[in-house]
């Protein structure tokens, strides 16, 4: 009984200091996309809601021992196509993208940085290299990152 109390005040404080003029920093929320791609490309849009000060973090994941390689880019929304020319380049490096771009080449198994942005629509493209001879299976996220106690603070804890 002592313990559920306990843990009673803990959450009405922690409920209270959101209550305050300040919430602590911290992942707000994350939006999955998945699919796959083989030499061509994969897009889902994400909408970045209007609060301020808030950050994305861009994650890529594909399952245990994939060949295939695919990367993930966060671009503007009315990105159609990201790369003309083969991807990547002979040299290993991406090709200049036909858009804006945010965050990335996130390559499978990575996470980007934090990037502040503008609240909005945004473009994910999960870009297949041309090399690729199956499709490569991918998992993307955004990760929104904030001090907002209007949002609902989605993630496990």
């Amino acid at each position: 009984m002592l313990a559920a109390a306990t843990g009673a005040s803990l959450l009405a404080a922690a409920l209270a200091a959101c209550g305050s003029t300040v919430c602590p920093f911290g992942n707000i929320s994350r939006t999955t996309f998945q699919g796959s791609v083989t030499d061509g490309f994969g897009v889902h849009d994400v909408a970045i809601p209007a609060e301020t000060d808030l950050e994305v973090d861009l994650a890529n994941a594909a399952p245990s021992g994939q060949v295939a390689k695919a990367d993930a880019w966060l671009t503007t929304a009315d990105c159609a196509r990201l790369f003309d020319t083969p991807y990547p380049t002979a040299s290993g490096a991406p090709p200049t993208p036909l858009c804006r771009v945010f965050l990335g080449p996130v390559a499978a198994g990575s996470v980007s940085a934090r990037q502040k942005v503008d609240a909005g629509r945004y473009r994910i493209f999960v870009q297949g290299y041309t090399a690729n001879q199956a499709p490569a299976t991918y998992i993307a996220d955004v990760g929104i990152w904030g001090r907002s106690c209007t949002i609902n603070r989605n993630f496990a804890p």
